[in-house]
């Protein structure tokens, strides 16, 4: 009942990002490509993935390894300096953040993140993802991946999927998209 989607440290399309789905890398805009350097998507170059990399993903590491995650969990009392305890603890690879059942604005999400990668920890945002610009607003605070609570169909996952993708290859009628910013659109 739940779609994930965790963004890789793999090149992609002017970002250096991927997306991983059911498949083992991949970029998110053209699905080809791999987190080992080897591939880049459609329209990248190595000049310009080079400007813009993702910082590491080691629960995404360790998930692709087959080796054992150690995951915090926080929802409505995460707070930088709870993210910075708990992250040099060093006993974590990444923090969960309950957005579903906590209501943390996104400019939050962002500056818990920023803490989190100084170690680098991974941290994953659960969320209702009812719409584009929901899932892409939280993948924007740079988030290393995204739990979507109550899917209940493949077709919502998939939907899910779609609009993880920042250039939607299916858009809906007045829906934005594009190229990732600099960053991933953390300028």
């Amino acid at each position: 009942r739940r779609a994930w989607q965790l963004r890789s440290s793999g090149p992609g399309p002017g970002s250096c990002g991927g997306m991983i789905g059911a498949v083992p890398g991949g970029d998110r805009q053209s699905g080809v490509g791999g987190s080992d350097g080897s591939h880049f998507g459609v329209g990248a170059t190595p000049a310009l993935c080079c400007m813009n990399p993702l910082p590491p993903n080691p629960a995404l590491t360790k998930l692709r390894a087959n080796e054992l995650v150690k995951l915090y969990v926080t929802g409505n009392f995460a707070a930088p300096r709870h993210v910075d305890f708990i992250c040099r603890t060093g006993a974590f690879d990444a923090i969960w953040l309950d957005l579903e059942h906590f209501d943390l604005p996104t400019r939050d999400v962002a500056v818990l993140n920023l803490v989190a990668r100084a170690f680098p920890v991974t941290m994953i945002a659960r969320f209702k993802a009812s719409d584009y610009q929901t899932v892409m607003r939280i993948l924007e605070t740079g988030v290393g991946g995204i739990m979507c609570a109550m899917v209940n169909s493949a077709d919502e996952a998939r939907q899910i999927v779609l609009w993880a993708k920042f250039n939607n290859p299916k858009p809906a009628p007045g829906e934005v998209t594009g190229v990732r910013g600099w960053k991933g659109g953390n300028i």
